[in-house]
């Protein structure tokens, strides 16, 4: 706003001046005339470049705005993009500490696992050294199937064709596996009952679901009998629907009449959850 009124209180200066020699008439002199005129130009020429200078400055003014509103629009973006760096760092610390707390869930899981296997190779170890001449007979087998210890045991080892009754024999070997097993803590023991596929043609048994229910019954009572805990025993009859060798020829049909006891992990008590207690109504008294 200043700089308007000095451009035009100069142009007053300048104007003044000539408007009184135009009005003088023939009585001022040539060469004071022509002097004036020539400062005239000169201030007029001043004029020009005082005019050129407030344009430039102007313009220079409006360069200055639009680089501080430009460098405003910088700080805002600066500000907005500092703001999702600092709540994508907050995700990336949360989600990796998550990461962390799961790796260490996992590291303990694989441990434990490392521990249960180390575990089972040293008590399969012990076993086979335990079990070498009944091994070498071929009256038991051990394997490890699914992470856990099974011991097998052939069927003629144990039982006449289609009978459930122990041979004594089978209850000598039984006495020897029943003091083994009564030395493992921290483990529940299934006996499972299988069979061939051939129906069977008895009396007393149906089929071979029964007959593999009542062997594996047979062997889990004598074990109970030897001092294996019952509620370290459990019973299980599979008949001929997990054969472990084709039952289309003799030596298959052989391999699938077997029982098997594998040692399972024992259920934790507090696991098990209890009945609640039945609430006795109150009997109404007759008035």
């Amino acid at each position: 706003m200043r700089s308007t009124i000095s451009v035009a209180r100069f142009t007053m200066m300048l104007v003044g001046p000539a408007l009184v020699l135009g009005n003088v008439g023939c009585g001022v002199d040539k060469k004071k005339h022509a002097a004036e005129v020539t400062k005239t130009k000169k201030l007029a020429k001043k004029l020009d470049v005082a005019k050129d200078e407030a344009k430039k400055a102007k313009n220079q003014l409006i360069e200055l705005q639009s680089s501080a509103d430009k460098a405003k629009a910088r700080i805002k973006a600066a500000e907005k993009t500092a703001k999702k760096a600092r709540d994508e760092a907050k995700i990336i610390k949360k989600n990796f500490g998550a990461k962390i707390k799961a790796s260490e869930k996992e590291i303990k899981a694989l441990t434990k696992a490392r521990v249960a296997a180390d575990r089972r190779a040293k008590l399969l170890t012990k076993l086979e050294g335990t079990f070498k001449k009944l091994i070498n007979d071929g009256q038991i087998s051990l394997r490890v199937s699914h992470g856990r210890m099974v011991l097998k045991m052939r069927s003629k080892v144990l039982f006449m064709s289609g009978s459930a009754k122990l041979l004594n024999y089978g209850k000598r070997t039984l006495k020897r596996i029943a003091k083994v097993l009564m030395g493992i803590e921290g483990n529940h023991f299934q006996v499972a009952g299988h069979t061939d596929s051939k129906p069977i043609k008895s009396k007393k048994f149906e089929d071979n679901w029964e007959l593999s229910v009542a062997r594996s019954s047979a062997v889990t009572k004598y074990l109970l009998e030897n001092g294996v805990p019952g509620e370290m025993l459990s019973i299980a009859g599979f008949a001929e629907f997990q054969a472990v060798a084709s039952n289309k020829h003799a030596w298959g049909r052989k391999m699938n009449r077997r029982i098997e006891i594998t040692l399972m992990p024992a259920i934790p008590r507090q696991l098990v959850k209890k009945q609640p207690k039945r609430r006795r109504r109150k009997r109404r008294r007759k008035r």
